[in-house]
């Protein structure tokens, strides 16, 4: 019985379609596993338990001695069973070996400090700074608040006399960013170390002057901030002005730009500040009391003026619960102390105090 057109058509077709689903077929290449550790980040010494045969195996090789003997794997250690241990140990036991160890210890010491050992500090080249009339000085105090005017160009035309008392009222009145002012500090104390340094007979470095001049800023600096704070409002209930509040934390800002730096004597300042708790009117008390709370830590690392500090506090507690008004001001003192306790309560142990 012969086929219609119709069946043979699909035949066809069958056998065009079958073809047309064959794929060529892929050498299979073995591989680890996903997340196989290799033997060495840098060496191509393979993964571990596993050794698929390669075209480069040493194993293909032949030659004489393997086609005679057959293949011999030679391992990467020559003694994989020996150790150094009984070698090293009997070698330490030796009382020489200590002596050599510390010889050279104290050679490579001796050269790391020859190698890495500083001169004697130079006098660094700064241009000098010239007399300028009051419009000249005040032009340069404006284009040092602009931020916009590269510090380079203002370096070699700092004004004569700007320091001190001085310098600081010029950089508030100013407006200078705080970034920029604690540069103009930096300037003017290296350019007053210099100075001094050229006055001394001994020629002694600049590393040995700045702890004088950092005591003698802090110095200046701390009566500075005595002087703003006392033109604080007098009474104690008063809200202080806008404009003495601006000019209150921009000094606070640059205080703590400079303490961060180091430019600051911590000892110095720790102590101005429990002095200034202490001594200063009953409403600036409340004006330095939050500079006091933040610079607490810093108090507290040393029990001396911890201590004066505790006492300041009681003290400005029996002043403030006789009035009225200073109830705030006394919660807020009775905090601080509550915390002062928590965190250090051996400080307010003082054997000296105790009657017999």
């Amino acid at each position: 019985m012969s086929s219609t057109p119709s069946t043979g058509a699909k035949r066809h077709r069958d056998r065009h379609g079958w073809r047309a689903d064959m794929q060529p077929l892929r050498k299979y290449t073995p591989t680890p596993s996903s997340g196989t550790a290799p033997l060495h980040q840098h060496h191509s010494y393979g993964f571990a338990d596993f050794s698929p045969a390669t075209q480069t195996m040493h194993e293909n090789t032949l030659n004489e001695r393997t086609i005679r003997y057959g293949f011999v794997d030679s391992p990467i250690v020559a003694n994989e069973y020996a150790s150094m241990h009984d070698v090293v140990h009997d070698r330490l036991r030796d009382a020489r070996v200590f002596q050599e160890l510390q010889m050279f210890a104290a050679s490579v010491a001796q050269r790391q400090w020859a190698r890495g050992a500083i001169g004697e500090c130079s006098v660094p080249k700064l241009p000098n700074r010239t007399v300028k009339s009051d419009e000249r000085r005040d032009e340069w105090l404006r284009a040092l608040a602009n931020a916009r005017v590269p510090l380079s160009t203002l370096v070699g035309s700092v004004p004569f006399g700007l320091r001190g008392r001085a310098l600081l009222e010029s950089l508030q009145q100013n407006h200078v960013p705080v970034t920029r002012a604690l540069w103009a500090v930096r300037l003017t104390g290296v350019h007053e170390m210099t100075a001094s340094l050229t006055r001394m007979p001994d020629r002694q470095g600049l590393k040995q002057l700045e702890p004088q001049h950092t005591a003698q800023w802090s110095r200046q600096y701390t009566q500075y901030l005595e002087h703003v704070l006392a033109s604080a409002p007098t009474t104690a209930v008063a809200t202080p002005t806008s404009t003495w509040a601006s000019e209150w934390e921009y000094c606070l800002a640059l205080l703590r730009a400079q303490y961060t730096d180091g430019l600051l004597d911590q000892r110095m300042l720790v102590s101005w500040l429990v002095t200034q708790l202490r001594q200063v009117p009953v409403d600036k008390c409340m004006v330095l009391l939050p500079l006091v709370r933040e610079y607490t830590p810093e108090i507290a690392r040393s029990r001396n003026p911890l201590r004066k500090l505790i006492a300041a506090v009681v003290f400005r507690i029996e002043q403030a619960v006789r009035y009225t008004a200073l109830k705030g001001f006394y919660q807020q003192l009775a905090e601080y102390l509550i915390e002062l306790f928590v965190a250090q309560p051996d400080a307010f142990v003082e054997p000296a105090t105790w009657h017999a």
